[in-house]
């Protein structure tokens, strides 16, 4: 092979090493600081909002199903604000 081309490529495996580690580099230093926040400053709990849902609108099972739901999704940090029907599906 001629010399240029053997200096190509020793450049390329070099800068792709390179940037290898600092992209190792990178995402190691971003975890130990998630780790690190997430150890020593731990967010605050919030209590949930009380959802009120005028009776007509919705029966008390599909309220407990839907609560449900979300409890199960989010591993109960989620929480429901409002319930909304919307209207755009076909009539019949």
């Amino acid at each position: 092979m001629p010399s240029s081309l053997n200096t190509a490529i020793t450049l390329m495996v070099i800068g792709m090493t390179t940037v290898f580690f600092i992209l190792a580099l990178v995402v190691g230093s971003g975890k130990t600081l998630i780790l690190f926040v997430n150890r020593f400053f731990p967010a605050e709990k919030v209590s949930p909002i009380p959802v009120f849902i005028e009776k007509s609108t919705i029966s008390k099972t599909k309220m407990a199903v839907i609560i449900a739901v979300v409890e199960k999704i989010t591993k109960g940090e989620g929480q429901i604000l409002d319930i909304k029907k919307l209207n755009n599906g076909p009539k019949n």
